[in-house]
């Protein structure tokens, strides 16, 4: 039959036993930004750099904006009366013409990503991968050495992961918007070349939306694993899946990390066409007057970038690394319009940010009015036209909420500075930034008061170290919404117990020879470092201050499990082969060989050795070792063999020597030294 009326609503909230954070509460330790502008994107000024109201937003190349000009874009108008017109660009004036810009980043160089790893992925997997290495840092979690021995003893560092007692306990999340976008728009230009006239192979991992595994691998992370996207609320709603994640005990803590990169050279064109077609973003070139929050004459948003990252965790795991958190998780809400795909449900959000406070207070014992002269609420706000934009939906629902204290919240917003960065939670790290240090940005160019907005506390920029309480507000295409309620945590000292975090990495390791430092942005534990490690210890020291005393009492971690000893391989056979008529000689065979190697496994030529085993001892599998073969046989001319079995040829040796036999000489095998 037909169901002629709404369903009766369930009850709004449910608690389990197993949310015990009022003994244990879930807490911030570790937040990153990278941002648009600049000379490099993860800058480490970049929060101060908001807080002084630098713009990150620029105005785009002739390039840039003839390419959209090239779609013959039908613009939709939205008049502040609540007109609506139709209208064909035909000139730069008619498309958006600022932008908030990638600058320099290099994976390799500044992370310590390896190119041929970055190449699998696309622009939003290495930006988030990177922001959530630094967040790790910013956490106190260092990286431990996964390491390979060689014949001779000398240990070679191949990968950083998290510690053995955090990876099954770790979840992460990925947001982002357009994840995978880039390289399928950049392939489709491309018809899928790799750049030497073949189908790029990488391509599946390039385009699908990946990040969160990809982020695991790279650093061991083997606890629950997701992507989210609410569209532009989907950072802030990445809160909510960890707070659940937490309630629920599926892990200790939760890795957000965040990225998108609509304004990049691949994306640019579909992503900018997109926006100006719906009638969403400004075309003027002047950044003072386009970039409005707030402000009466707002008219529409600006594409922009980021990144940014965020470690979630129970404070009993930060107290026993010697972490004092930013700040505490009061509250998260998820919530859906069901209105429209680009509008929101004025009523709607005003409704689910009353029922939210109401939550809040009454799970916490606050009082909203109470609270909001110290709250800052960081908005959403993206200076779309007035009428049914984000500013007019977000301060009806503040002023639905809390009434006359509405004028006494602080209200802060980033994308004045940045443009409008998607999935990117960026006034989330600004948030959290805020509350650690009391510096919070501006509000950009405000200079026409919105009388339908009222007489707002807008942020004026700087200090504002009153402030005890955090609320986000994100929405996002599709009528999504994003809400997080968090108070700051008060403590003194220094945040990060240097002393004590030595001696946890110390007793984790079973050994005090153990050294901190950071490597390419990451934080990292050297064990042993001056024993016969290729490279020695390397990066700037993570120094403990000698004034510091050490922890009161004794820190006891799990001890990781003694690895087995490897079975000693038996000697392999060497080859050594009888000069053969060839360009090359024996010595530049071997040299070009062993080159090879290192150009497909990213060894140091030093480590490699003539009779390792491939597979056994040097961990090259059969896929990568077809490419070596591959490889060689190209460089040497080598023809075609119908009879070549891979598995015949275990050894570098073996290889050089099927290399003479193929150039006309003759093997002879020896026995290893």
């Amino acid at each position: 039959r037909w169901i002629t009326s709404a369903p009766i609503a369930g009850s709004k909230t449910r608690s389990t036993i197993l949310d015990d954070r009022d003994e244990d509460p879930f807490v911030i330790t570790g937040i990153s930004l990278g941002l648009p502008g600049g000379e490099r994107v993860f800058d480490e000024g970049n929060f101060e750099k908001l807080v002084r109201g630098e713009t990150c937003i620029s105005e785009v190349s002739d390039d840039y904006k003839q390419r959209l000009l090239d779609k013959n874009i039908v613009r939709l108008i939205k008049g502040r009366d609540g007109s609506v017109g139709m209208d064909a660009a035909k000139e730069f004036g008619d498309i958006p013409q600022l932008a908030g810009l990638r600058s320099a980043f290099d994976p390799e160089e500044e992370f310590g990503i390896e190119a041929k790893i970055a190449a699998a992925w696309d622009i939003t997997t290495q930006l988030a991968c990177a922001a959530g290495l630094i967040a790790l840092k910013d956490a106190g979690i260092p990286l431990t050495p996964v390491e390979q021995v060689g014949k001779g003893g000398l240990r070679l560092i191949r990968s950083w992961q998290m510690p053995s007692t955090y990876r099954d306990r770790t979840g992460i999340v990925f947001s982002s918007c357009f994840a995978g976008h880039q390289m399928a728009a950049k392939h489709a230009k491309m018809n899928g070349d790799d750049g030497e006239g073949r189908f790029d192979r990488r391509y599946l991992f390039q385009i699908l939306n990946m990040g969160h595994s990809q982020f695991a691998q790279h650093v061991g992370i083997r606890g629950p694993n997701t992507t989210i996207n609410l569209a532009c609320a989907s950072a802030t709603a990445a809160f909510g899946v960890a707070e659940d994640w937490l309630v629920n005990d599926r892990c200790d803590r939760v890795v957000i990390i965040s990225a998108d990169d609509v304004t990049g050279d691949d994306l640019w064109d579909w992503i900018g066409s997109g926006f100006a077609a719906s009638g969403a973003a400004a075309t003027s070139n002047v950044v003072e007057d386009t970039a409005l929050p707030f402000d009466k004459r707002r008219n529409g948003l600006i594409l922009g970038m980021g990144a940014a990252a965020f470690v979630v965790e129970r404070k009993s795991e930060s107290d026993a690394r010697g972490v004092q958190p930013m700040a505490e998780i009061l509250g998260t809400r998820i919530s859906n319009s069901a209105y429209h795909g680009t509008r929101l449900d004025v009523d709607h959000v005003a409704q689910t940010v009353n029922e939210f406070v109401t939550d809040i207070e009454q799970r916490w014992g606050l009082d909203r009015h109470q609270i909001a002269p110290s709250t800052v609420f960081f908005s959403h706000e993206t200076y779309t036209p007035a009428r049914g934009g984000s500013a007019q939906a977000e301060v009806k629902a503040l002023r639905e909420t809390f009434g006359a204290s509405t004028d006494s919240i602080v209200i802060a917003n980033t994308k004045g500075f940045t443009g409008h960065p998607m999935g990117v939670g960026i006034e989330d790290a600004s948030m959290f930034y805020g509350l650690l240090t009391g510096r919070i940005p501006p509000i950009a160019n405000h200079k026409e008061v919105d009388p339908e907005l009222g007489n707002l506390n807008l942020s004026k920029g700087g200090d504002y170290s009153g402030l005890k309480y955090g609320m986000r507000f994100a929405a996002g295409f599709g009528s999504q919404i994003g809400l997080s309620f968090v108070r700051k945590y008060e403590f003194s000292g220094d945040r990060i117990n240097r002393q004590k975090l030595l001696a946890w990495n110390q007793s984790l390791a079973g050994t005090p020879n153990l050294e901190l430092r950071v490597l390419k942005n990451k934080l990292v534990a050297y064990v042993d470092g001056e024993n016969n490690l290729h490279g020695g210890i390397q990066g700037e020291e993570f120094a403990v201050p000698s004034g510091e005393e050490s922890a009161s009492a004794p820190v006891i971690v799990e001890q990781a499990p003694e690895p087995e000893p490897e079975p000693i391989p038996e000697p392999t056979p060497a080859i050594e082969s009888q000069p053969a008529p060839a360009a090359a000689s024996s010595g530049d065979t071997t040299q070009i060989v062993i080159d090879v190697v290192v150009n497909h496994t990213g060894y140091p030529a030093d480590f490699v050795e003539l009779d390792q085993d491939l597979e056994g001892e040097l961990g090259i599998d059969t896929v990568k070792q077809a490419e070596i073969m591959a490889d060689i046989r190209a460089k040497f001319g080598l023809p075609v063999d119908e009879d070549f079995v891979l598995s015949d040829y275990p050894t570098l040796n073996h290889m050089i020597a099927y290399i003479h036999k193929m150039q006309g000489g003759t093997p002879v095998v020896v026995e290893a030294p």
